[in-house]
């Protein structure tokens, strides 16, 4: 053989094994648990045509070496079919378990599906995360596939997102629920009704009562001469002394949020265990939470972070600056903590 001939079909056998390299490494196929949204294409056509080329430009010499690709072709073809059926989720069966004790925590990504059930053949897309990444979510169950998958049920503000893959979520120390504000002053005036102006925030976490109007939904609450079965006074009159306690309002709020209960004299790591689980609290304090107050108030916790409560005051206008802030938790319970406001609490579970 001519020494140009040699060069030639070595030169075509070396451009044919880096055009099947090529070809062949980068079949990386998505597990069915690694459900981001991606796609892969598969190349075996293009290997079909490289071979083909190859094979054609040489003399029988070097047959056996283009013998050799097409077998190195027709073996990772194999592997990665074998590996597809492995990863078929057909015959997964799930452990379902309730995760209510579960911290919120983050969604990680915008390119994310979330699904219908924990995740088989036949489940369907029934969210994405393209608008939920950084969105703080509250885990309600968890799924443990026979594979050893693992799948979070999570919703947002009280909407059933779906089934997602954890890997999608991230631990936070930042615990700030969604929520929507209630001003007792705008545009509906009711100066003594902070209980229920707070309770409507704290369902407002939830997804709940958020269509009502705060003049009927103060109207739904029971009234009575005794706090502890309904609200004594007037809410829509300033001055007048209206109260209800916890346990009243919790057994009003249970219409809405079934776990909500009276929470008085309980303790600061027990407000801060249901405040990371996106149980918001409400509270006896002072107006702006200001310590050494005069004044008796009803306020909402909506998140914690570093020793210190977010706090959402009924008491200020929609457009009000600082309507919600930030307290220390050695100032809450200076507040909370003192004879005329008892430490009572309820908690919207």
């Amino acid at each position: 053989m001519k020494t140009t001939n040699k060069k030639i079909i070595a030169t075509l056998l070396f451009s044919g094994m880096i055009g099947l390299t090529a070809i062949t490494n980068p079949l990386n196929h998505v597990h069915a648990d690694d459900t981001s949204i991606s796609s892969s294409a598969t190349s075996s056509n293009a290997t079909s045509s490289i071979n083909s080329a190859v094979s054609s430009s040489i003399d029988s010499a070097v047959s056996s070496t283009s013998s050799s690709i097409s077998s190195a072709s027709s073996a990772s073809s194999s592997s990665v079919a074998s590996s597809d059926t492995a990863n078929s989720k057909a015959n997964v069966t799930y452990t379902i378990k309730n995760a209510n004790n579960y911290v919120m925590r983050e969604i990680n990504t915008s390119s994310a599906r979330i699904w219908d059930s924990p995740y088989t053949n036949s489940s369907k897309v029934k969210n994405t995360t393209t608008n939920l990444n950084g969105k703080l979510i509250k885990i309600t169950q968890t799924a443990r596939g026979t594979d050893g998958s693992l799948y979070y049920h999570i919703t947002y503000q009280g909407t059933d997102l779906g089934w997602i893959y954890k890997s999608y979520l991230s631990y936070t120390d930042d615990y700030e629920m969604p929520y929507v504000y209630t001003s007792q002053l705008y545009p509906i005036y009711a100066p003594s009704g902070c209980e229920a102006a707070a309770l409507k925030m704290a369902l407002s976490t939830k997804g709940k009562a958020l269509d009502i109007p705060l003049d009927k939904f103060i109207n739904l609450i029971p009234r009575s001469s005794d706090p502890n079965k309904g609200y004594k006074n007037d809410p829509f009159t300033k001055g007048a002394g209206a109260t209800i306690y916890p346990n009243a309002l919790a057994k009003f709020a249970r219409n809405y949020a079934s776990g909500s209960k009276d929470i008085t004299n309980t303790s600061l790591s027990n407000i801060i265990y249901n405040v990371k689980r996106g149980n918001p609290v409400v509270f006896e304090g002072s107006w702006r939470m200001i310590v050494n107050s005069k004044s008796d108030h009803v306020l909402v916790i909506l998140g914690y972070k570093n020793g210190k409560f977010l706090i959402a005051d009924p008491y200020m206008r929609q457009n009000s600056k600082n309507k919600v802030f930030w307290t220390s938790t050695s100032d809450f319970l200076q507040i909370w903590h003192t004879t005329k406001r008892g430490s009572r609490a309820m908690v919207v579970i």
